[in-house]
């Protein structure tokens, strides 16, 4: 009689039987938003290596919020919303201002509020116990701050036994196709933001079998991650062309490359300092010519802020800094913390030798110098932090239907990234939105961008398209802006304040009663 040896057989009987995978087992899970109610939804775990290199290694487990299709489609693939940083989570993406979008996606479709590793509750390690301390005069000193901590937090993080290389986006990629695996289907529709564009694009790149379509919304292409410093000059200019656009705008604000190009020599000349107050406290703020690029570089990104941008650099050319230091301090505040999924996910993507080439030649010209991207890639350097090879940043040849989204004021990803990455698509559209920054403009800046996604996910062509955002409301009263940033801080101590009272009250009452009782 033949023996076959046990492992073979079992080998053997593995192949026979076809691969096994872990399935998604899903809870009733109330979801939350901030400001639309309670909705029925559900929720699932499931486990993927650390390193799919290891599938026998240790083990992360990964969160998945579905939200069910109202009437789905016989066969239709649920769709995998993947938010950006790297390091936001899909869960908590959907509770704020763009949950009628996502709820609006549902009606034929499952949609997948996926939590990355590394992100939400999907084992998120712990943040780096050291803050960095703002004092640098300038960009080489703010680098050698930036590398120290980063070098303590490195240590602190593999001595708790946190694998930093296991955050890369070949490895959550990977995920992905594990997540298909375990929910049953055999292809999925990728939803990606920001950062959630680069996974996608990953994603299509290494598994293009399970990619039935995908939305790019603000494209970071595979060699993106690094953003070109003459971006920042051309948005500044654009802002520029929108104030001189308005007749009272233009009266206000003539001239405001000229007078940023002024308020960086004047910081450079002679750094100042700027208190500033909040509830518990002040705080000293010192005001480089560094501080200033940084603050209007990351300003520039977002509608919120980039409405500010001319008032602060007018009113700190005349003397008042308030505004500056306001922003200045919001960055700080910002960066308190250092984070290992994103810093080694950032540093993994990296940059490839000609695009580092033209940021380099770029921050020569460039008013703000190496400011948008600081601190990388240099933070990262003498960490032995892993990075991902040059093909991870090749251009990506794919047949599936995408479509890209951009705004034309958007700073962070701009339409170029998505022009450059659909000349390798064989199916691509481009919805360009007209004034649209980065965010919750190219969600809810126009009310045709939810019509146009629902209609893609369905099975719509993938084709170019215009829409016309309103331009931001540009802030021209210093005094009403900086009231908005202190009445969310003072109405907060008023009512500590209020709430304490009425303690105090009830319980002196209650005190009172006790006594005449005796």
């Amino acid at each position: 009689m033949l023996s076959i040896p046990r492992g073979l057989l079992l080998t053997v009987l593995a192949l026979v039987a076809g691969p096994t995978h872990a399935t998604i087992a899903f809870e009733p899970y109330p979801f939350e938003t901030q400001a639309h109610g309670t909705h029925d939804a559900e929720v699932g775990f499931f486990e993927v290596p650390r390193r799919h290199a290891e599938p026998d290694g240790p083990r992360y487990k990964l969160r998945v919020v579905r939200l069910a299709a109202r009437r789905p489609l016989a066969g239709a693939a649920p769709i995998v919303y993947l938010a950006g940083g790297p390091g936001g989570s899909g869960v908590g993406s959907a509770r704020g201002p763009r949950w009628p979008i996502f709820d609006q996606m549902r009606a034929q479709h499952d949609v997948l509020l996926f939590d990355q590793r590394g992100t939400g509750m999907s084992d998120v390690p712990p943040p780096c116990p050291f803050q960095p301390s703002p004092t640098a005069m300038d960009l080489q000193g703010a680098r050698l701050d930036a590398q120290a901590i980063a070098r303590r937090c490195v240590e602190e993080w593999r001595h708790a036994g946190i694998d930093l290389d296991s955050y890369t986006t070949r490895e959550s990629a990977a995920d992905l196709k594990a997540l298909q695996q375990a929910y049953g289907v055999p292809k999925i529709q990728l939803w990606g933001m920001s950062y959630g564009t680069h996974l996608s694009i990953a994603v299509l790149r290494d598994y293009p079998e399970i990619v039935a379509r995908a939305v790019l919304m603000g494209v970071e292409g595979p060699d993106d991650t690094l953003k070109l410093p003459l971006s920042v000059d051309r948005m500044l200019q654009r802002h520029a062309a929108l104030l001189a656009a308005d007749p009272a705008l233009r009266s206000q604000f003539p001239d405001l490359v000229g007078d940023t190009r002024a308020l960086l020599a004047d910081l450079r000349a002679a750094p100042r300092t700027a208190t500033r107050w909040r509830p518990g406290g002040t705080r000293e703020v010192l005001l480089t010519e560094f501080a200033a690029q940084r603050a209007i570089a990351m300003s520039l990104g977002h509608r919120s802020s980039a409405r500010r941008v001319p008032l602060m650099v007018q009113s700190a050319r005349q003397g008042d800094d308030s505004l500056l230091a306001e922003f200045v301090y919001a960055i700080d505040l910002r960066e308190d913390q250092l984070r290992a999924m994103p810093l080694a996910m950032d540093y993994a993507s990296g940059v490839s030798a000609a695009r580092l080439q033209q940021i380099e030649a770029e921050a020569t010209q460039s008013l703000f110098g190496h400011a948008l991207n600081f601190p990388f890639p240099e933070i990262g350097d003498g960490l032995g932090l892993r990075k991902l090879d040059d093909a991870f940043r090749a251009p990506l040849h794919s047949s599936a239907p995408i479509l890209l989204v951009s705004g034309d004021l958007d700073l962070r990803t701009p339409p170029s990234n998505a022009e450059a990455l659909a000349a390798t698509l064989s199916q691509a559209g481009h919805l360009v939105i007209a004034n649209a920054l980065h965010d919750d403009d190219l969600w809810l800046s126009h009310a045709d961008i939810a019509p146009i996604l629902q209609a893609f996910f369905a099975g719509a062509a993938p084709v170019d398209r215009q829409l016309q955002a309103a331009p931001p409301d540009y802030a021209t009263n210093l005094y009403a802006e900086l009231w908005r940033e202190l009445k969310l801080p003072i109405f907060k101590l008023l009512a500590i304040i209020v709430a304490s009272a009425l303690v105090l009250r009830y319980g002196w009452r209650r005190w009172r009663r006790a006594i005449s009782r005796r």
